[in-house]
């Protein structure tokens, strides 16, 4: 463990630590995000696929064992035909819901979504937008934490701003304090 009274190590390891965050920071500048090619990556496979499950169990308050093995159902079925979300066929998730019923004993029934529910279900952007909770994606929340992160981040400069002016003003005094003792002493005491 360093110690922290040793003034050159803690240096070395704030500059260094100044030195990755400037990089981390050129980094994130230099990246070009677009979102039409984040949303067909998004698409290309089934990473949406809890929110079937999701959706089953808060809007049709099916078990959620049973939800989820249906929804994994779903894209095993998928992944075995090559089939990405958005083409994935209703009646093939109609089908997969009856044979997940009865494999794990639960009364018979039709698929409670519809086709517009299941594909609003597969739709990364509309999950996004259903996420409206407090810390949640959705666009509004987003700007909400960045603006409270800002003003913290102000607020803290304030606070080193006020202490910087402190130490400061307290080095002055110092300075002006052993500049009176010293205009005092005699040159044998200056030694």
């Amino acid at each position: 463990m360093n110690d922290p009274k040793v003034t050159a190590d803690n240096m070395a390891l704030i500059a260094a630590t100044v030195n990755l965050l400037e990089r981390w920071d050129r980094i994130l500048h230099a990246l070009v995000l677009s979102p039409e090619r984040a949303l067909e990556e998004l698409n290309s496979d089934w990473t949406a696929s809890q929110e079937v499950a999701d959706v089953l169990m808060r809007r049709h308050r099916l078990p959620f064992r049973v939800g989820h093995h249906f929804a994994s159902e779903v894209v095993d079925y998928a992944k075995a035909h090559d089939i990405r979300p958005a083409d994935f066929p209703y009646a093939e998730a109609r089908r997969i819901y009856a044979e997940t019923l009865r494999e794990m004993r639960q009364p018979e029934g039709e698929l409670p979504m519809s086709e517009t529910e299941f594909r609003a279900a597969l739709d990364p952007a509309a999950i996004i937008r259903n996420r409206a909770t407090s810390g949640g994606p959705q666009p509004s929340e987003m700007a909400r934490m960045l603006r409270a992160a800002g003003e913290r981040l102000a607020a803290q400069e304030g606070w080193i701003g006020e202490r910087r002016a402190r130490i400061d003003g307290a080095l002055a005094a110092l300075d002006g304090d052993f500049g009176r003792i010293l205009a005092r002493a005699t040159p044998a005491e200056r030694r």
